[in-house]
């Protein structure tokens, strides 16, 4: 099991909208915890009065299917046609783990998604993404649907627009916990593993997952960050580098990069051939001087490149030089070196 822990996005205002949204989900469910209780009495009433009524042999008709017991966030379940289900079925969530599930999720990639659209226009976009996933479930299914997945889907789709090349941390671990390891990779190779788990869920059919629902709202996720970003509602740093910049570099002819090496003692520009990835950077470019500690920074593209004591690259925009980062392997604060 792969589940994202981290992601390496600055982010240059406070999130406000996406806590207001999460504690918004949190307090709905919290008026749903004593409906469960309802509803867990209503079965075993219902199971026991069916056992009673077979010894008997005179079932009543309401009797038939336990499909009739409703408890009222029922009605605002995703079942049919409806404006009220299109709205509210995103803010319900069916127990615990799936409010846990949906929310380690919104918290990854909505805080960095809240950062870089605004806080304006955030919950209005989730609310739409939200509608678009209702919409995708139901041309495809005529199950009734609950769950901010689908919402969180588009949220993960615009970030995949926004910050493709951005490392995500992730822990991979068995069932039984007899294997557990952390890793990074980079923001593409992960949502496109989850989006194809997606498609393969729609093709076998496995589970009561909404599966069009998630690819509903990613596809309307990814359509709505591209388009601001060609309106250009959305402005990339000279740091970052969005999924359509990517194409546009992938496109152009390959051409020497210029990379700035800083050392202890003086300032150096080394000129080599384009690289393939960091590590490459560091094997070919790393003076024989060159003190391995995090206050010996390296800008690279525009990103401060500094190492932990524990030897874990980190990669940081210079704006934040002289404010402390989390260390993803071992754990340790560091003070982010100044250029």
């Amino acid at each position: 099991m792969i589940l994202p822990w981290s992601v390496d996005v600055p982010q240059d205002r406070l999130p406000f909208a996406n806590w207001l949204l999460i504690m918004l989900i949190i307090a709905v469910f919290a008026w749903q915890v004593p409906q469960f209780q309802q509803r867990h009495e209503a079965i075993h009433n219902f199971n026991f009065k069916k056992a009673l009524s077979a010894k008997t042999g005179r079932i009543p008709p309401d009797m038939n299917s336990i499909k009739n017991i409703k408890v009222t966030y029922d009605y605002y379940m995703l079942n049919g046609w409806t404006l009220k289900g299109l709205f509210s079925h995103m803010w319900l969530h069916g127990n615990v783990m799936h409010l846990i599930g949906n929310l380690l999720f919104l918290w990854i990639f909505g805080n960095a998604v809240c950062a870089k659209i605004g806080n304006i226009i955030y919950i209005p976009i989730y609310i739409i993404l939200g509608i678009f996933a209702g919409i995708a479930h139901l041309l495809f299914s005529n199950t009734p649907a609950l769950g901010a997945s689908g919402a969180i889907n588009g949220i993960v789709g615009m970030y995949l627009v926004l910050f493709p090349t951005n490392s995500i941390t992730c822990y991979c671990w068995t069932f039984s916990l007899s294997y557990l390891r952390e890793f990074d990779c980079s923001s593409y190779i992960m949502i496109l593993l989850w989006f194809t788990c997606n498609i393969f869920g729609v093709i076998i059919g496995a589970g009561k997952i909404a599966y069009f629902a998630h690819i509903g709202g990613f596809v309307a996720g990814f359509t709505i960050a591209v388009i601001l970003l060609k309106i250009k509602y959305i402005t990339m740093t000279n740091y970052e580098k969005s999924l359509l910049q990517v194409f546009a570099d992938f496109r152009s002819i390959p051409q020497a990069k210029v990379f700035h090496v800083y050392r202890a003692d003086r300032f150096e520009n080394k000129k080599v051939q384009s690289v393939d990835s960091e590590k490459e950077f560091f094997s070919k470019t790393r003076p024989p001087s060159l003190v391995q500690s995090a206050a010996v920074p390296k800008l690279v593209d525009n990103f401060v490149y500094f190492e932990c004591e524990c030897g874990k690259h980190i990669k940081m925009d210079p704006q934040y030089a002289g404010r402390t980062v989390k260390c993803t392997q071992c754990k340790k604060t560091i003070k982010i070196p100044n250029r």
